[in-house]
């Protein structure tokens, strides 16, 4: 199965490849759930074996998560924090958005820079940067950077593994759960300081 797939993908023009890519790279942050970054290795691996090149995938991918970001940005900040509030949706609870959105508008800038490191939240932090309102030119310089970091080093690592770059997306899935479970511990953390500060 994975042969025959791989001789379909051989056999397509590179020129349809890259607006797959790109696409890709969007549909991952509106698609949470998305393997956005192991499609990138594999774009990585195509650049490998000379069907593909390297800067044109690395732009692709860079810019495809980059515009899915700023598309969830927008939205969050055009519906704004009163819709939010109004629903009190499930998993956007109006106590909690509040206060997400005050932490935004102190660290919500570093939190951009690392976006595309935090795998599990890529799309929380989209949107409530959009709702905290952070400054439009400073949050796309961030944004990029991020991308353009993230994406370096998933393409050239892809690259350099060659036909092995497989291992790098069981050793992304490993780093996938280290992260998740880093924020997990932390909210639940920041819970326990919290429940500590209101007994006293």
């Amino acid at each position: 199965m994975a042969d025959s797939f791989l001789q379909f993908i051989q056999r397509i023009d590179g020129a349809y490849l890259y607006p797959a890519l790109f696409l890709s790279a969007v549909l991952e942050n509106l698609i949470p759930l998305m393997p956005g970054d192991t499609v990138t290795l594999f774009g990585a691996y195509l650049v490998g074996i000379g069907q593909l090149n390297f800067w044109g995938v690395f732009a692709a991918t860079a810019l495809g998560n980059f515009a899915g970001f700023m598309l969830l940005f927008f939205l969050g900040r055009f519906l704004e924090r009163e819709f939010f509030l109004v629903r009190n949706f499930r998993f956007f609870p109006a106590a909690s958005l509040l206060k997400a959105e005050q932490w935004f508008q102190k660290y919500g800038y570093v939190v951009i820079l690392f976006n595309r490191f935090l795998s599990v939240a890529r799309s929380v932090v989209s949107i409530f940067s959009g709702i905290a309102k952070l400054d439009i030119g400073t949050v796309t310089l961030c944004c990029l950077i991020s991308c353009a970091v993230w994406n370096g080093i998933l393409v050239y690592a892809g690259y350099t593994a060659g036909k092995n770059w497989e291992t790098i997306t069981v050793f992304l899935k490993q780093y996938n759960k280290v992260v998740l479970v880093v924020i997990v511990a932390a909210i639940a953390l920041f819970a326990l300081r919290k429940f500590i500060w209101q007994r006293r």
